[in-house]
């Protein structure tokens, strides 16, 4: 039951990929400070987030899934639609507004589909502890986003 899962693995790092080459091009244009949701919401959402990952890699081994399953479709279309994200932030200037701007009507669309993509990876797994970890995940992500789009 436990052990390194190369599928989880790999849907962590296809969802880190874009985040570490935004490392290396920082947004332009960016407010000099950027403010979140305290301590607690930050904790919620880092916390969450390296528990989602952590049970993601080490939970997972040995699940069965299927590649024609709805939810590893959904999976792969919310990742499509991330990375086109990404290539609009990098093509776009990289301007900081375009990280929080709407996408065909999604409002803040680079925190709800990589939200997405783990709730679709949790139902994949038929996980109830990484649909829980992702809800949390969710809650801190989206309140520190618009907490720091907004102020």
């Amino acid at each position: 039951m436990f052990g390194v899962s190369w599928k989880g693995i790999i849907i962590v790092l296809l969802a880190l990929l874009p985040n570490l080459i935004f490392v290396a091009f920082p947004p332009k244009n960016a407010p000099g400070e950027i403010m979140d949701g305290g301590l607690l919401i930050n904790i919620l959402e880092h916390g969450a987030r390296m528990l989602l990952f952590t049970v993601l890699i080490f939970t997972t081994k040995d699940k069965e899934v299927s590649y024609v399953n709805p939810s590893f479709i959904g999976m792969c279309i919310c990742l499509v639609f991330y990375y086109m994200l990404w290539i609009r932030y990098f093509m776009g200037g990289q301007e900081f507004s375009l990280l929080s701007a709407t996408f065909i009507g999604i409002p803040a669309p680079m925190a709800v589909f990589p939200i997405l993509y783990f709730m679709f990876a949790a139902l994949w797994f038929k996980s109830v502890p990484l649909v829980i970890l992702t809800g949390l995940f969710a809650i801190g992500h989206i309140t520190n986003l618009y907490i720091g789009f907004n102020k």
